[in-house]
């Protein structure tokens, strides 16, 4: 919770007039489309990169999102139709030849600070680790996974999914640790499993599955990083 208060600044931080616009925008649509708002919630916990469509469009299975935003993800009509109520009000600017989305980060800040508490916000940042969970390729070991993996790193790192409970995101974390060293990308890899490895180790047992399986792809990045009198201690 407190992580998420420390990710809402006051309306003071970013240009007044512009957070007026964009709340009188959300207003509107919340009338007319809610499922737009749903949407535009739901990305306020990504990162302010780039969001590929095939990973919000998962979201049709994700069953802790509100059905009629599910209903919507689930048809190209009503993509397109969400996208031209967004791009109406200057929400995200969108790529459609690429199909991605992608939020203004003040925006996304107008955003959660429009959810009505801690409790709404942590429900929707769920929401997020949900989705992006459920876009995981499954297996990091094959590099024709590695592009779906670029994409969902900054959104895994943003969103904090390092802090979810639930097994299918623990999963993705974890596969998320082994894509960075495939990749060889050490470094964040190491700092990734660390920040992982505290916060499971605070709610989880010793003996817990995932926990172990995290601290042996922690200990294969430190050997990686020539670290292996600390890799012999995990």
């Amino acid at each position: 919770v407190e992580r998420v208060r420390r990710a809402e600044p006051a309306t003071d931080y970013y240009p007044l007039p512009v957070a007026v616009t964009w709340s009188l925008a959300l207003d509107q649509l919340r009338e007319s489309q809610p499922e737009v708002v749903l949407l535009l919630q739901l990305c306020a916990y990504f990162a302010p990169e780039p969001i590929p469509w095939n990973i919000l469009s998962v979201g049709r299975f994700v069953e802790v999102l509100p059905a009629s935003l599910r209903r919507a993800l689930s048809s190209n009509r009503e993509r397109d139709r969400m996208i031209r109520e967004i791009k109406k009000y200057a929400l995200a600017q969108e790529d459609y030849g690429n199909n991605r989305l992608q939020l203004h980060r003040l925006a996304q800040l107008v955003l959660r600070e429009q959810l009505s508490g801690d409790e709404e916000r942590e429900a929707v940042r769920h929401q997020a680790h949900m989705v992006i969970a459920a876009a995981d390729p499954g297996d990091p070991d094959v590099p024709d996974n590695w592009e779906r993996y670029r994409e969902l790193w900054p959104h895994v790192e943003l969103s904090a999914s390092v802090e979810c409970r639930y097994r299918e995101v623990r999963e993705m974390v974890l596969n998320l640790t082994r894509y960075l060293y495939m990749r060889g990308n050490y470094d964040a890899g190491q700092t990734f499993a660390e920040t992982a490895l505290r916060h499971w180790q605070q709610n989880f047992p010793g003996d817990d599955q995932a926990l172990l399986v995290l601290v042996r792809h922690q200990a294969t990045i430190l050997r990686a990083l020539g670290r292996d009198s600390e890799a012999m201690d995990r």
